[in-house]
């Protein structure tokens, strides 16, 4: 989320799972990204959605097909090279600015405070992600959580 540019495999998965096992997001950044109605979808719920609806969403640049994908991130970074760096650097200044200027940073802030307060917390989820994973290992914790959201995605 927090890349210039992104490019992504046809076949990548987009998300923020952590919820799913009562934790906070890195950062709250996809609001900004994705807008809010869009990121409240993927927060609260902890869905992944695929290349094509994260292109949509504007989370990523561009789709390509797996083998083109260091190809195409290639391009776009010789792309910039060939632009001044006073240029860029100051054209990112500038957008980054505008987005400060909005309250992102003060919005980031927030975030981390809150996603402290997630990650704080002792749900009874959290303690039995934290047993399972301690006892059998990460993939049987991961299992577990997903196990949990089958149903749901069965309707989907």
């Amino acid at each position: 989320m927090l890349c210039d540019l992104a490019v992504a495999a046809d076949d990548a998965r987009f998300g923020e799972p952590e919820i799913r096992f009562s934790n906070g997001p890195p950062a709250l950044i996809m609001p900004w990204i994705i807008g809010m109605r869009a990121a409240k979808e993927l927060l609260l719920t902890g869905k992944m959605i695929d290349a094509q609806r994260a292109l949509q969403l504007g989370m990523v640049n561009e789709v390509c097909p797996r083998a083109d994908l260091d190809r195409r991130a290639r391009y776009h970074a010789l792309l910039i090279s060939k632009v001044s760096p006073l240029a860029v650097r100051l054209q990112k200044r500038a957008l980054n600015g505008i987005f400060e200027q909005q309250g992102l940073r003060h919005a980031l802030d927030w975030g981390v405070t809150m996603t402290g307060l997630i990650d704080a917390s002792e749900t009874e989820e959290m303690k039995t992600f934290s047993r399972i994973r301690r006892e059998q290992g990460l993939r049987a914790a991961l299992d577990w959580r997903d196990e949990q959201f089958r149903e749901v995605e069965d309707l989907a």
